[in-house]
């Protein structure tokens, strides 16, 4: 549906789901590459993590999460291109 974007972006925060993706209507997909055309919109959901990590085969580090006293997976939390790593 055109034009409705802010009111599936609310229904996602709605129910503490990831993320939304956006995109233009006459856009084809494109394997393995990133435009303006497609563009993710995260809804991002805030806790207390540690860093265990770096990602060996993704670009990002390795994160725990602590629940209850234990540490559990938190999973990556990407904030560089594979290149700068």
């Amino acid at each position: 549906m055109y034009g409705n974007g802010v009111t599936y972006f609310d229904l996602i925060k709605k129910n503490s789901l990831e993320e939304i993706v956006l995109k233009q209507a006459d856009s084809k997909y494109r394997t393995g590459s990133r435009s303006q055309d497609w563009l993710k919109v995260v809804n991002y959901q805030y806790a207390d993590a540690f860093i265990n990590g770096i990602s060996k085969n993704k670009f990002g580090l390795l994160l725990a999460i602590n629940h209850d006293g234990k540490l559990k997976r938190g999973g990556i939390m990407e904030f560089m291109v594979p290149d700068a790593k």
